[in-house]
């Protein structure tokens, strides 16, 4: 929610509360460079970015690499103490296109356009250049954690805030906030449901849906005149059609408006990031011939387009973390490949930020020495494309995220912060024009911190 405030308003420090925006979702989340974006919110993504800390890092130092050896089961969480061989073979796509350009070259040369958008994080422009499904899977599946990750804590900004606010002032009998709160609620699978709804008054818009879904109907299966129906047939036209468009299109719109004689209140549709995350996992296992995120298992025999600019290095490690996995944003955070980079492949117990700093050094270390390595036996063609492309730094952050939403999934906060730090100080990635638009989004939460 914005509030617009008068200069009144301002200097009253018992306005403190409305003058708290965490509810405006204003935040443009870049999916496509430059010129693509998504209505997203700084706000609600401020309760979990707060534990994100600034760390240190120095240059990795070149240190002897692990010693090759039978690929961890996921469960394994000691890791190896770097020794002096390395098999490079087993370090996946970063190897395989640095040692083989010519397998890069083949797998993008028909549909350079595609992949050119997908290397550059212009996930929607790729899903519209791609003609082969599985290509167009790796975007689709992109968008899809986004506009999850997205979902996910905006349900927990939301609830946070509507409960202080309810707290320290209780929610105005004549808001419709209460129905937000819901509907808030509904789409994050988590939070009091049942409780906001319970405090819609008879009468106001929204009430007819906030007591619908109270009894497990979704707010888009509800039909009605008022504002909250009509938004919601918007969500539930791109469930059934597949055309996210309009919706897209109205998350720049406020979803309710309140005025007082002193200030607005401004709310924003909650579920926007829920139904897009929806929509890009329907196409993704479309694409794919499955039915869920599972299907996403084709890409283990996909060859080099099942993997390249992917958080797993391997076939195995996709396949290793299917089995174990139970949520899609998880899978590479914990590949047996990681081993052989110095990394434990689940993360040390307890949310303690030095245990992931630890990591951390150790993963640099191995990714300095296999750079090195690379460097001595790729040929130039080679040696280009892992510069121009960025391999290493690429892998390094697409990684770093994924364990920091693996430690969020895990109630570990304290670590998800140092991973992100560290994804933040990477040295050669420019964060506004090439890191992935996941970390783009917790960059600039916690530059909203700083300013609050």
């Amino acid at each position: 929610m914005r509030v617009r405030a008068s200069s009144e308003v301002n200097r009253d420090p018992r306005r403190a509360l409305m003058r708290y925006p965490l509810l405006r979702c204003d935040m443009h989340a870049r999916l496509d460079k430059p010129a693509e974006r998504t209505m997203a919110s700084l706000k609600q993504l401020l309760l979990l970015l707060v534990y994100i800390g600034t760390g240190c890092s120095g240059s990795p130092e070149a240190l002897p690499v692990p010693e090759p050896g039978v690929a961890a089961e996921a469960g394994q969480t000691e890791a190896p103490r770097p020794s002096a061989a390395l098999n490079i073979d087993m370090y996946g796509w970063i190897s395989e296109v640095t040692l083989e350009p010519g397998a890069y070259e083949r797998l993008t040369q028909s549909q350079r356009e595609g992949w050119e958008a997908f290397e550059g994080h212009a996930y929607e422009a790729a899903t519209e250049s791609f003609q082969d499904p599985v290509s167009r899977s790796r975007a689709e599946w992109s968008l899809a954690l986004l506009h999850e990750d997205l979902a996910r804590l905006s349900g927990y900004i939301n609830e946070s805030f509507f409960a202080e606010w309810d707290a320290r002032t209780a929610l105005p009998n004549d808001s419709a906030a209460a129905v937000v709160a819901s509907l808030a609620s509904f789409c994050a699978e988590s939070g009091s449901l049942a409780g906001w709804a319970s405090r819609t008054k008879m009468g106001t818009p929204g009430f007819e849906m906030a007591q619908a879904i109270s009894r497990g109907r979704a707010p888009w299966d509800v039909e009605g005149t008022d504002v909250f129906a009509k938004r919601m047939a918007l969500h539930r036209e791109t469930r059934i059609s597949g055309d996210y468009h309009p919706l897209k299109a109205s998350g720049s719109n406020p979803l309710v408006v309140e005025r007082t004689n002193l200030y607005e209140r401004v709310m924003y549709d909650p579920c926007l990031h829920r139904t897009l995350a929806d929509h890009w996992y329907n196409r993704a296992a479309i694409s794919l011939g499955g039915k869920d995120w599972k299907a996403v298992s084709a890409l283990v025999s996909a060859g080099l387009a099942g993997r390249v600019f992917a958080p797993w290095l391997t076939q195995n490690d996709l396949a290793t973390e299917l089995r174990v996995s139970t949520h899609a944003g998880s899978l590479g955070a914990r590949s047996p490949s990681l081993r052989k980079l110095g990394v434990g492949t689940n993360p040390h117990a307890g949310d303690l930020s030095a245990s992931a700093e630890d990591e951390i050094t150790s993963l640099d270390q191995g990714l300095a020495v296999w750079k090195s390595t690379l460097g001595e036996q790729a040929a130039p063609e080679g040696l280009a494309l892992l510069d121009s492309l960025q391999l290493i730094e690429r892998f390094r952050n697409e990684w770093l995220v994924t364990r920091a939403r693996y430690a969020l999934l895990d109630e570990r906060s304290e670590q998800a912060g140092s991973y992100l730090a560290a994804a933040h100080r990477s040295d050669r990635l420019s964060i506004e024009a090439d890191a992935s638009p996941h970390l783009w989004v917790y960059r600039r939460g916690i530059i909203s911190i700083r300013h609050l």
